[in-house]
């Protein structure tokens, strides 16, 4: 995956590296030796500077972010840059990867080198001298890469070799979104779907009803299929007619091909899931805007049915009668169960058939439809680049002219169900935001404690603050505190706008960690919180050897954003400074994260006693998940 370079600094190393090489050194020495002397170029180390508290983290990445140190990470990236430039040159690099591969075998990273041509030059001849190490860069990735750069030539899309990877420019990439829209508005977004959903089919996990829709972190290909889905979406057709299909099958090939290209050569997954756990914090706002082009491309969120028919049930029942409608909340919530029981991923709805199986009034149905459907010339109209807005999932079904409706798989476009419902609540109650929060809270204790779990909520009181827990576990090792959010985050992702995005999380997610931090530094503090609401009283007690949990809970899917890697990276940027906009008119955007940031930090300093504090034990003890995860992990306990 690619990284952020400082580009004075890594031509410099390039440049000493040819140096070096030209200069055919082929004396070889005790690695022991060697690897004392490299230890000495060190301006600082991990353990000796580090752990010791003689420079912080914050400093190290302060100094590498300016290109005033660097460590054996840095010489990693070049590999590739040699790798690549060999293959698509024609070059022999060998004694370069031979030179870097050294270093990193018998150093590690944990040494930290000043930016100075002498010091660069002494290392880099010390990598000479140590015993040659086997070669062992991960080339399935990089060998992708480079085959999606020769084979997009064909369609007069030509990238550069950039740092350790190629350069996908904005209008490379707006060339290659048309293209691809091009090809499949020829075919028919009919056929591309088709071929879509056919791989899905096969994937799917019946104990969880999702398809098994993931990162692949290894080698394996990852592919394109949202992007592909939701352009197939904007251009389905009522009628396809008759055509060639084995043309048609070639034609439908080519389109994955050429999204497969651009999705590798944007080199935006990682080449194993290690990369992520040990991604540097400096690297975070790459990975988050690269996480979100990447969703944007490969996965579509999904909702199983019981998720979904929960949501109807216990958030839009009790005010459907808000909306004023000509049919009940029974009446719309059979057809939508109706619905989802079909099998095929899409199809034509048949009026007289749903009559038949709902006995819902003829008249009803056909309100219902039209009320939870999207007319074809709108969906997914403003889908145009890849930073366009994708809506296709706000409604369960499609409209096309003559009263026809195409019903979509309800684990993409069911979730439309709950949002056509909320939209009709929203346009005659206004205040519907402010009393879902509660009912969701609600909702999730009542499936809690239907599996047989205790869990419980209310307000606390301590010598010097007062709060609200939303939810709280807790046996005989672990007490967790679970704080729920309604903020969705869906725009900011359509658009690919990650400043807005880190916006809305300072409103969801990273608000209820606030919250979750506070309940734990009281805890600590007090060793006992008394919770009460209108039912009840209960204690919950810490007697010294708990590990305190910290959950933040979202109604939507989140998708990479509940990841545990994601959401300890995040955790760890804002306790060592927070964020910063590369455009200062925006930075009033990030203010409020960062804000809670300092809160946050400053409820860890209280935890910590005021010793030093360890960013990376405490943000293990935090997760962020969607209420669809805990939800259908308790279903499946």
């Amino acid at each position: 995956m690619k990284n952020i370079e400082n580009s004075k600094r890594w031509n410099l190393v390039i440049s000493v590296i040819d140096k070096v090489i030209a200069q055919n050194i082929s004396i070889k020495e005790n690695k022991d030796k060697i690897k004392e002397k490299c230890s000495k170029l060190a301006i600082y180390s991990y353990e000796a500077d580090v752990e010791t508290t003689k420079v912080t983290e914050r400093e190290l990445l302060k100094m590498e972010r300016e290109g005033k140190i660097f460590n054996i990470n840095l010489l990693n990236r070049i590999s590739r840059y040699y790798y690549i430039l060999s293959k698509m040159q024609n070059l022999d690099c060998s004694k370069q990867l031979q030179l870097l591969t050294n270093l990193k075998a018998y150093l590690g990273n944990q040494f930290y080198y000043k930016v100075a041509e002498d010091i660069i030059e002494q290392l880099l001849i010390c990598g000479l001298m140590l015993p040659d190490f086997s070669i062992d860069i991960p080339q399935t990735q990089l060998d992708r890469m480079i085959e999606a750069a020769k084979f997009l030539k064909n369609y007069n899309i030509n990238t550069e070799i950039e740092y350790g990877g190629f350069s996908c420019s904005d209008d490379n990439s707006q060339k290659l979104f048309d293209l691809i829209e091009q090809k499949i508005n020829a075919i028919g977004g009919n056929y591309v779907l088709g071929k879509v959903f056919d791989e899905f089919f096969n994937q799917h996990i019946p104990i969880f009803d999702l398809y098994n829709i993931l990162r692949n972190s290894k080698d394996e290909r990852n592919e394109p299929r949202n992007i592909l889905l939701n352009l197939s979406i904007k251009h389905l057709r009522a009628n396809i007619g008759y055509r060639d299909l084995t043309l048609i099958e070639t034609k439908v090939d080519e389109v994955f091909q050429i999204a497969r290209a651009w999705l590798d050569v944007l080199d935006i997954q990682s080449e194993s899931g290690m990369e992520y756990s040990m991604m540097r914090v400096e690297n975070f706002p790459l990975y988050f805007s690269n996480e979100i082009i990447f969703d944007k491309m490969c996965i579509p969120k999904q909702y199983n049915q019981k998720y979904i028919l929960l949501l109807l049930e216990h958030l839009i029942k009790p005010f459907f009668d808000k909306a004023e409608k000509k049919y009940s909340f029974r009446e719309y919530y059979c057809i939508a169960e109706y619905l989802m029981m079909l099998e095929q991923p899409y199809l034509f709805l048949n009026l007289e058939e749903i009559h038949r199986k709902t006995k819902v009034a003829n008249y009803k149905i056909k309100l219902i439809l039209e009320d939870i459907s999207k007319p074809i010339k709108e969906v997914n109209s403003k889908f145009n680049s890849l930073e366009g807005e994708v809506d296709f999932y706000t409604r369960p079904l499609i409209r096309f002219p003559f009263e026809k409706y195409l019903y979509i798989d309800y684990h993409f476009a069911g979730f439309g169900f709950y949002l056509a419902a909320y939209d009709m609540i929203k346009a005659k109650f206004n205040i519907l935001d402010r009393k879902l929060g509660p009912l969701m809270e609600n909702m999730l204790r009542a499936e809690v404690s239907k599996k047989g779990y205790s869990v419980c909520n209310g307000k606390y009181t301590t010598q010097d603050d007062e709060s609200d827990c939303d939810m709280v576990m807790q046996d005989t090792n672990r007490i967790c505190f679970i704080e729920v959010k309604k903020t969705e985050i869906e725009d900011e992702f359509n658009k690919i706008d990650d400043v807005a995005a880190l916006q809305q999380l300072s409103k969801g997610m990273i608000k209820a960690q606030k919250q979750a931090f506070r309940h734990k530094k009281n805890l600590l503090k007090n060793k006992k919180l008394l919770l009460k609401n209108e039912q009840n009283e209960v204690e919950i007690s810490y007697l010294g050897n708990e590990n305190i949990y910290m959950v933040s809970i979202c109604l939507p899917e989140y998708s990479f954003l509940t990841s545990k890697n994601f959401s300890s990276k995040l955790l760890e940027v804002i306790l060592l400074g927070g964020f910063s906009t590369v455009d200062p008119t925006r930075q009033s955007e990030v203010e409020g994260l960062n804000e809670l940031g300092k809160i946050i930090l400053q409820y860890a300093t209280e935890i910590y006693n005021g010793a030093p504090i360890d960013v990376h034990s405490l943000s293990f003890y935090s997760a962020f998940a969607s209420a669809q995860q805990l939800l259908t992990a308790l279903w499946c306990s």
